[in-house]
């Protein structure tokens, strides 16, 4: 992944446009379209950023409730000795 830039990359026979980026110590990785200029990438790239930052906030959340089904089991917590 490169450390420095913009984080635009086409990528396969289509051509498509993606973005990569580090957010919470992760690597995201969004498509920005097909048939489009680097410029025009550049352009969307900031508001696909965003969306994507805060779909990965709303997943942690969900899971650090207990919403989302992953991690520690509520029913098995009640269970005393």
């Amino acid at each position: 992944m490169a450390r420095r830039g913009d984080g635009l990359y086409q990528r396969g026979k289509s051509k498509t446009w993606w973005l990569e980026f580090v957010h919470d110590g992760r690597r995201q990785f969004v498509r920005l379209g097909k048939g489009i200029t680097r410029t025009v990438a550049r352009e969307i790239a900031p508001v696909k950023r965003a969306v994507a930052r805060e779909i990965a906030q709303v997943k942690r959340a969900s899971i650090l409730e207990g919403e989302a089904g992953i991690g520690r089991c509520s029913a098995l917590s009640r269970i005393g000795p």
